[in-house]
């Protein structure tokens, strides 16, 4: 006759619990179990963010509504062309070597 599958399952288990290192295996399940449940708990703290910020991000979509949009920004200077970097160090350049220290 066949048996349970209870039956069966429990007599696996006190099996696999004499194998050499099956403490460790079952320890690290364990070990898991409890960080699963808390990355679940930081997850629902999360979803109640994410609300928050679409909540906020609406009423800022209404207040931004009626303004303009600032216009765009220009750069501050143009970089300096090859000539005028050779002409710049060259009066450096002469300048240093008129003068005695």
């Amino acid at each position: 006759m066949a048996q349970e599958p209870k039956g069966i399952l429990s007599q696996v288990l006190r099996q696999v619990s004499d194998l050499p290192g099956a403490h460790q295996v079952i320890d690290g399940l364990n070990t898991l179990k409890d960080r699963v449940d808390e990355m679940q708990k930081r997850l629902r703290g999360l979803e109640l963010i994410e609300k928050r910020v679409a909540t906020l991000e609406r009423r800022l979509d209404e207040l931004t509504k009626g303004q303009k949009k600032p216009a765009a920004r220009r750069t501050a200077a143009k970089p300096k062309t090859a000539g005028a970097k050779r002409a710049s160090s060259a009066v450096t350049r002469s300048s240093s070597k008129t003068r005695n220290p």
